[in-house]
């Protein structure tokens, strides 16, 4: 369980620092504005890319698998 969560959270520090200058954009824009509407959110947001998704976690190699009667 503890890889799982170092791993995650070392993508999540991946994630925020590749995009770095899009949060720094959006508290400059917040501080200036308060709120963003939509077309602001997706002009600043627009070089962030979604990751592919992740395969299923189905449980340790080692551990017995529960079967279905």
């Amino acid at each position: 369980m503890r890889d799982l969560i170092e791993a995650a959270h070392d993508e999540a520090w991946e994630i925020l620092v590749q995009y770095r200058d899009a949060l720094d954009d959006i508290v400059l824009e917040l501080v200036e504005k308060e709120t963003l509407n939509k077309e602001d959110t997706k002009r600043i947001l627009a070089p962030v890319r979604k990751r592919p998704p992740h395969n299923t976690f189905s449980g340790s190699a080692s551990a017995p698998r529960a079967t279905v009667p």
